[in-house]
């Protein structure tokens, strides 16, 4: 039953998105667990652009090592395109650094990677009517000035001057308001958020 299955269900963002603005989506992609058929594009996509970028960011692996990986694996890529694409990423990443590096904020990293929902961390909820709805999540960043207690989310694939050119759905456009108030009520009570990058 669907129902009950929505009362038990750990939404993410992007299902909680697709939840409000068309349930059959949800019924169909996270109930029924039906996916369309693969698409390749010739060209990496904006998702494939953000993930990369993510992953280089985390910061466990060389930039050059997940991009060769990600061509490797991709099927039907046109080399040429994907050259050109791995220069301009590179590029962005080098200048995220630069600018990194010379910001002077008392906002600092505190926080990389830090999930709710999952493990230890208990879901964000949030009262929908009579219903709670549980959300998980997993914050890229989160910068903090312990001194006037406040924080600042920052997610990757937008963040930064818009590091990937991702286009923004519904649940991508609830993700960070989500994820601070997250951040809100099981991280930082007490703190004021200023905002997200």
């Amino acid at each position: 039953d669907f129902t009950a299955w929505a009362q038990d269900h750990i939404f993410t963002p992007t299902e909680f998105g697709n939840y409000l603005g068309c349930p059959f989506r949800v019924y169909a992609e996270s109930f029924l667990k039906l996916k369309p058929p693969a698409e390749w594009e010739i060209e990496m996509t904006p998702a494939e652009e953000g993930d990369c970028i993510h992953r280089i960011l985390a910061g466990n692996r060389p930039a050059a090592e997940i991009l060769d990986e990600f061509q490797k694996g991709r099927p039907g890529l046109s080399l040429p395109l994907f050259e050109r694409r791995k220069a301009h990423i590179l590029k962005v990443l080098e200048d995220f650094s630069v600018a990194e590096r010379q910001r002077k904020s008392p906002l600092q990293p505190a926080h990389r990677e830090w999930s709710f929902g999952s493990g230890n961390v208990p879901p964000l909820e949030i009262q929908d009517g009579r219903q709670k709805i549980k959300i998980r999540g997993r914050v890229d960043r989160i910068d903090v000035d312990h001194r006037q207690r406040r924080f600042l989310v920052i997610d990757y694939k937008t963040g930064s001057g818009a590091i990937s050119g991702a286009s923004i759905e519904r649940g991508e456009a609830l993700q960070l308001p989500l994820y601070i108030l997250a951040v809100e009520q099981l991280l930082l009570p007490g703190y004021e958020p200023i905002g997200w990058l």
